[in-house]
C-alpha cells in the first residue's frame, strides 16, 4: 500500500503537480521540507477529491478515512480493472460432443465412453437388462418399469429420485462399460451406442 508519508520529497512534488494541473493551479518546483510537502500534498488531494469524489472528501474531513486509504482504494480498483481488461475471457471448449435438446435425464450433451466395451457379468441382472433395453433405445417409462421390477424383487423401494438413478446408471454404462449415448431429437429416447 502506498502512503503519502512513504513518498520522497521529489515524488510528492510530482503528485502535487499532477493534482494542481487538473485543478488549474500553479505547480511547485520543490518544498521547503518533508513535513510541509506531506501537508500541502494532502491538502491538494482533498481539494482534488472534492471535485472528483465529494463523498470521499467528506469522509476524509470527518476523519472516517485517510487520504492514503482513498488513494489505495482507487489504485486497487484501477489494478483490478486493468487485470480484468488484460485477461482474455476464458471460453470453455467442448470435447467434440454434439449439443442436442435436453433429454429426459437432464443431459444437454451426449456422453462419450472410452469405446472398449466390457461385457456385463450377468445378462439377467438389472444392469444387463438395462443395457439390453438401452441398446434398442429406451424411454423414461421403460427404464422406470425396470427399476420398479428391481425394487419389487429386492423387497424395498429406493427413495432416490428415479431420474437420478437412471442418470447414474447411464453414466456407469458410459464410464465403466465404454458405451456412449445418443438421444432422439425430441430427447425422449436414449440409446447406448458404440463408437469406434
Amino acid at each position: 500500500m502506498t502512503s503519502i508519508q512513504d513518498l520522497s520529497t521529489t515524488e510528492l512534488v510530482g503528485q502535487y503537480n499532477k493534482a494542481a494541473e487538473s485543478l488549474g493551479r500553479k505547480p511547485v518546483k520543490r518544498f521547503a521540507d518533508k513535513k510541509s510537502a506531506v501537508k500541502r500534498t494532502t491538502s491538494i488531494f482533498i481539494d482534488f477529491l472534492e471535485t472528483k469524489n465529494p463523498a470521499a472528501a467528506k469522509q476524509i474531513k470527518a476523519g472516517a478515512m485517510t487520504v492514503d486509504e482513498v488513494i489505495n482504494s482507487g489504485q486497487a480498483a484501477k489494478a483490478k480493472a486493468a487485470k480484468a481488461k488484460a485477461e482474455p475471457t476464458k471460453v470453455k471448449k467442448s470435447r467434440s460432443r454434439e449439443t442436442v435438446a435436453v433429454n429426459f435425464l437432464g443431459m444437454r450433451q451426449e456422453i462419450r465412453g472410452h469405446g472398449n466395451i466390457k461385457a456385463v457379468k450377468r445378462a439377467n441382472s438389472i444392469r444387463g437388462q438395462a443395457i439390453e433395453l438401452l441398446l434398442a433405445g429406451a424411454t423414461e417409462e421403460q427404464l422406470g418399469e425396470l427399476f420398479a421390477k428391481a425394487d419389487e424383487k429386492r423387497g424395498g423401494n429406493d427413495r432416490r429420485n428415479p431420474l437420478i438413478r437412471m442418470y447414474e446408471m447411464v453414466r456407469i454404462f458410459c464410464n465403466h462399460y465404454g458405451y456412449s449415448t445418443a438421444s432422439s431429437e425430441d430427447g425422449k429416447v436414449i440409446t447406448l451406442v458404440t463408437l469406434k
